[in-house]
């Protein structure tokens, strides 16, 4: 199954609705700033996950060339 491409447009959809729900919940939830906290745990996840998402591709060979 991780060898499959339809697998990794499956998890990059899914990463990506993640990332719009939760922006979109931390908009409505509050109207200020976000505070510095926040943005220091949630940029390296962020990060890392593409990180990941990256890895994984090239250990199977699933990135174009």
């Amino acid at each position: 199954m991780l060898t499959h491409r339809s697998f990794y447009g499956g998890l990059f959809g899914a990463y990506g609705v993640a990332v719009g729900v939760g922006a979109a919940w931390s908009t409505r939830r509050q109207g200020g700033a976000v505070p510095f906290w926040r943005k220091a745990i949630l940029a390296p996840l962020f990060l890392g996950g593409w990180m990941v998402l990256g890895l994984l591709l090239q250990v199977t060979g699933q990135l174009p060339r």
